[in-house]
């Protein structure tokens, strides 16, 4: 069976915030690429395991989804509203709101 990883992106305009965890949890990769389809593919293809992809809602987000549909197992766009962890967290950050798009979705 496949690893299973889960990868939460927080998009921005000209970068995105990429974390990969496993299925305990753990941090198998944290970067910030810029928001291009080359770069968000050459990040995500040398991961091995099935990947479910995590993407907050923004005007980006259907790009994003369009680029990496053909590339993992899943992708989910969530708006931030729905995400209370998210949206009323005080310690905003591309890094922490990343680590918890991939939690929420493992």
């Amino acid at each position: 069976m496949r690893m299973q990883l889960y990868v939460g992106v927080d998009v921005g305009s000209t970068t995105c915030r990429i974390v990969v965890m496993d299925a305990q949890g753990t941090v198998v990769l944290e970067r910030t690429v810029p928001t291009n389809s080359a770069a968000l593919l050459a990040t995500l293809k040398p991961l091995d395991g099935d990947l479910h992809v995590h993407i907050e809602a923004s005007e980006m987000s259907a790009y994003i989804r369009g680029v990496l549909k053909p590339a993992v197992r899943r992708v989910v766009v969530s708006h931030p509203k729905t995400n209370a962890w998210i949206g009323k967290d005080p310690r905003k950050s591309d890094g922490v709101d990343a680590r918890k798009l991939a939690d929420m979705l493992r």
